[in-house]
């Protein structure tokens, strides 16, 4: 391995090339190593762009690019460095996948190629440059003070990554799908990530954050302020509001991200595990964390967000469905009160909490004797025939997923009775009330089937 240790200049010493490369390769070090310790994985591209046309022709090329290696060389093509010739591919590499590699700076490697040929394995290669003299300006003539410089340029190479060696620094670029039936075009799997240093530099990633963020603003629309009823307040509403505020909060956080002009994928792949996390209190989203691994791996990003992405959209997907549901009786007069059936509720039980101006014991007694409960298209010979409805039966304390009122008496209806499956399959059901109940106030509550055991 060659020394990375500061050159000590000291007067009188004879110099050489070496002391150059030396305090070079110093100071590359320093900077790599000072960027690894504030950044998590600073190294991928910034920008890639392919050549679509030569896909055509059986050839792979890069139009441009912009990142920095794994060993923390920075590259810029082409307007800085060169662009890396284009690479033949054949049938044979189906499924394979091609990088854009660098030869390390490592003895035994070639450092540069003085020949000025761009068809070698160095690191460098060597280019000419006219240089004008920024201190002394114009020469008398008016023509700038320049003279030409041999420079080093990156010799970077488009490789297979089955042929690299090791004394490579690389880049996945692509990952070659499929060729067409003639054999001629090149497809490639346009869900393949490189490892990124902006999320923005490929396409499908981009795209990917900005549906995720389309998903949010439609669960915000739907539970929007109109969608609460205050007067019931059951346990799904409770859930909703605190999905309006995970949802607010990591719209206003994504929005703010993709505003900025660069963002490292690891940063929105942690806002986005951190919003799954958070919403998995939602019913059957807890599933949504086991699929696949999410794990961040900078070089397998397609395998990270493809996982992330797939467990967000299905938890995102669910609607939140409480086990209990309030229903609504409307008083339409001589003591009927008439709730309207949906059957997309899925009720199976119905339970009445009653509260009156009366000892509870009394209540329990005589608000059963007093009541009755079928549909509403009976409930009148029920009444004139003086039949029962459907029997309540008195509970001892209030029934899993249904709130609880003070002074008030539970009552479960009889879902054994006939009269009670004909009342759910009806259009509406009728609750009639006779005699005196001071202060009365009754809620209902229905409890779905998944619920019930």
């Amino acid at each position: 391995m060659l020394p990375k240790q500061k050159v000590l200049w000291v007067e009188g010493m004879m110099m050489e090339p070496q002391h150059f490369q030396e305090q070079d390769r110093y100071f590359e070090n320093l900077i790599n190593k000072k960027d690894s310790i504030f950044a998590p994985y600073p190294w991928g591209f910034l920008q890639l762009e392919i050549d679509r046309a030569l896909l055509e022709q059986n050839k792979l090329a890069i139009q441009k690019a912009k990142g920095v290696f794994p060993d923390g060389t920075p590259f810029d093509m082409p307007g800085h460095d060169p662009l890396p010739c284009p690479i033949d591919l054949k049938k044979e590499h189906q499924g394979e996948v091609v990088c854009l590699v660098l030869s390390l700076d490592i003895l035994g490697n070639s450092y540069i190629d003085m020949d000025t040929e761009q068809n070698g394995n160095s690191r460098y290669v060597v280019i000419e440059n006219e240089v004008v003299d920024r201190n002394h300006g114009m020469a008398q003539d008016g023509t700038p003070q320049s003279t030409h410089i041999q420079m080093a340029t990156l010799n970077a190479r488009l490789m297979l990554q089955k042929m690299i060696t090791g004394s490579e620094t690389v880049l996945p670029i692509c990952r070659v799908r499929e060729f067409s039936q003639d054999g001629h075009s090149i497809f490639l799997d346009e869900n393949f990530l490189p490892p990124l240093l902006d999320f923005r530099a490929i396409g499908w990633l981009r795209s990917s954050i900005e549906e995720i963020i389309g998903i949010i603003s439609s669960r915000l629309s739907y539970i929007g302020e109109d969608y609460f009823d205050q007067s019931i307040g059951n346990l799904s509403e409770l859930l909703e509001l605190l999905l309006l505020q995970i949802f607010n909060e990591y719209k206003l956080k994504l929005n703010h991200l993709i505003s900025l002009p660069l963002v490292h994928p690891e940063r929105i792949f942690f806002i986005l595990l951190e919003m799954l996390g958070k919403i998995s209190f939602v019913p059957g989203a807890e599933k949504f964390r086991g699929i696949g691994d999410i794990v961040y791996e900078h070089e397998s990003l397609h395998v990270s967000f493809f996982n992330l992405f797939r467990s967000l959209r299905g938890a995102l997907s669910l609607i939140i469905e409480s086990p209990s549901v309030g229903l609504q009786f409307v008083d339409t007069g001589d003591g009927i009160y008439i709730h309207q059936n949906d059957p997309q509720l899925r009720v199976e039980k119905i339970i009445f909490a009653v509260s009156a101006n009366m000892p509870s014991d009394k209540l329990k007694l005589i608000f059963p004797a007093q009541t009755k409960i079928g549909p509403a298209d009976l409930i009148s010979n029920l009444i004139e025939l003086q039949l029962p409805g459907i029997r309540m039966i008195p509970l001892v304390t209030p029934p899993r997923y249904v709130p609880y009122y003070p002074s008030s008496v539970y009552f479960e209806l009889d879902n054994q009775d006939d009269l009670y499956r004909k009342t759910l399959s009806s259009v509406s059901i009728a609750v009639s009330i006779v005699g005196d109940f001071p202060s009365l106030r009754f809620d209902v509550w229905g409890i779905r089937e998944r619920r019930v055991k």
